[in-house]
């Protein structure tokens, strides 16, 4: 949130697999949902990515990039 306005919806993970993905994009979905949003963003370690998921948006993308982003 900045100045009370949703800036970003954020999930962070070591690395998405086919044994946690479910998991991991299933809470960023509901988040994405609550706020009705289209968008939301997934940190991990060593991957980057973008892709839908039931219609809505999620990138992935390496936290040292991230970090490099917010400073």
């Amino acid at each position: 949130m900045k100045n009370e306005k949703l800036e970003q919806l954020i999930q962070v993970c070591y690395e998405l697999l086919p044994e946690n993905r479910e998991r991991e994009i299933r809470g960023l979905i509901e988040a994405i949902d609550f706020f009705k949003t289209d968008t939301g963003l997934v940190i991990s370690f060593n991957q980057r990515d973008a892709f839908m998921y039931n219609g809505k948006r999620i990138e992935v993308l390496l936290a040292w990039e991230f970090l490099m982003k917010i400073t």
